[in-house]
């Protein structure tokens, strides 16, 4: 079968840390892009449309290397409510909520692959 787009993933150290199935969604890697392209600002112009076509695309085909789980970690992680708080930074250790991941742990050398026809 012959791709029209292959967007190529690499991983620095053969980790991820993402919540939910794998290989991780193709949204996740339009997030990711979207997020990269908002680098420098608000999103415009030939951005915005590419991004746009792309959205409006089937789903790719995925390709990820063999992954394994990880040991279980907790992390003691702000939640998001400085509110509660009272908005005061210094007071964050007070907002702590745990967080436990498990990462896959896969060969950093085979990228993945997201391959549009």
């Amino acid at each position: 079968m012959a791709y029209g787009l292959v967007v190529t993933v690499r991983s620095l150290d053969g980790r991820y840390h993402g919540a939910g199935d794998w290989p991780p969604s193709p949204a996740r890697l339009f997030q990711a892009l979207v997020a990269g392209a908002g680098l420098g600002g608000p999103l415009e112009g030939e951005v915005c449309e590419a991004l746009k076509w792309l959205e409006g695309l089937s789903p790719p085909a995925i390709a990820v290397p063999i992954a394994a789980s990880g040991s279980e970690v907790t992390w003691y992680v702000p939640n998001n409510d400085l509110d509660a708080a009272g908005g005061d930074p210094r007071r964050i250790a007070e907002i702590r909520a745990p967080k436990s991941v498990r990462p896959r742990i896969f060969d950093a050398a085979i990228p993945w692959l997201y391959a549009w026809t």
